[in-house]
């Protein structure tokens, strides 16, 4: 595939289901490759239950410094188009609060206002692995 004036080339995945919601666990295994979920201190994504992972439908919302397009934000992030449906986001209840990092592809997972983990408190970060690269 070519983005941004780069070809990349890597191992056909898995598709996946857009309508998949998966409860997020310290591993989790999706199409292609896998969630892990790490525990750190103040910072990450607030400590709570029922968070839950799905994928990109079109015309979601991100509450990042006020509302924003999760399409622009996508974009902005130079996330490959390839990518963007791929990427898992994270929810509480209905709300998006944090989409997942994809450390190998240097994107940063990014949380949503009033979802980061205080400074003094217990906190987790999500990173994808996709299992596409010939090794």
């Amino acid at each position: 595939k070519k983005f941004k004036g780069r070809l990349y080339i890597g191992k056909k995945v898995p598709d996946i289901c857009e309508d998949t919601s998966l409860p997020l666990r310290a591993k989790t295994d999706l199409a292609g490759g896998q969630i892990f979920r790490k525990s750190v201190l103040g910072k990450g994504l607030k400590l709570r239950q029922g968070y839950h992972t799905r994928f990109r439908k079109g015309g979601e919302i991100f509450k990042l410094r006020g509302n924003r397009s999760l399409k622009k934000l996508l974009q902005e992030m130079k996330v490959p188009p390839w990518h963007r449906f791929r990427l898992p986001l994270i929810y509480a209840g209905s709300e998006l609060v944090a989409l997942s990092a994809m450390s190998e592809w240097n994107i940063p997972m990014l949380i949503a206002d009033d979802w980061i983990a205080s400074p003094d408190s217990q906190g987790f970060e999500i990173d994808f692995v996709l299992r596409d690269r010939f090794v």
